[in-house]
């Protein structure tokens, strides 16, 4: 699959970022996550002003095809990736690498050396294989669930 187009998102984008996000969880997660978990974690596309501050405060990277948003990922404070996410429809097809890299590249830019992130169970082999390493296990306590993530890191070469 050709990604047409990847640009900064806008305004006008919030309900495709939360459309792309919440169909990501209830499809990919599942084999990792249980119902209550995807629930708890689904819960913050309710958090309106979470969403408004995202594009107010990171860099909004959207993958489309076809004019369509199919994933997106977002840089906070020049090397914190924050949120990452493909639809489903476009799972496996090289999307999430066309963002990491424009993100790794935009990290590189700022002359960073290190890019984090706090990364699902399911998003780990994708970032293992991209050269992040696990620091810590985190436990993260939403509700009644407790929802597992890893907190990662990956130097990034500057030259």
């Amino acid at each position: 699959m050709e990604i047409s187009h990847i640009r900064e998102a806008n305004s006008e984008d919030t309900g495709r970022l939360i459309e792309v996000f919440s169909n990501s969880i209830k499809t990919a997660a599942v084999k990792d996550y249980t119902p209550n978990e995807i629930k708890e974690w689904l819960k913050t596309t309710q958090n309106k002003s979470r969403w408004r501050d995202l594009l107010k405060e990171q860099v909004v990277l959207v993958a489309e095809v076809r004019n369509q948003v199919v994933g997106f990922a977002s840089l906070k404070e020049g090397n914190y990736l924050d949120f990452m996410y493909v639809h489903s429809d476009f799972m496996r097809q090289g999307i999430a690498q066309c963002l990491l890299n424009e993100v790794l590249d935009r990290v590189k830019s700022l002359k960073m050396e290190s890019i984090s992130s706090d990364v699902s169970i399911t998003a780990k082999p994708f970032f293992e294989k991209n050269g992040f390493k696990v620091v810590r296990k985190n436990e993260n306590h939403r509700g009644e669930e407790v929802l597992i993530n890893y907190h990662m890191t990956c130097e990034v070469p500057t030259a």
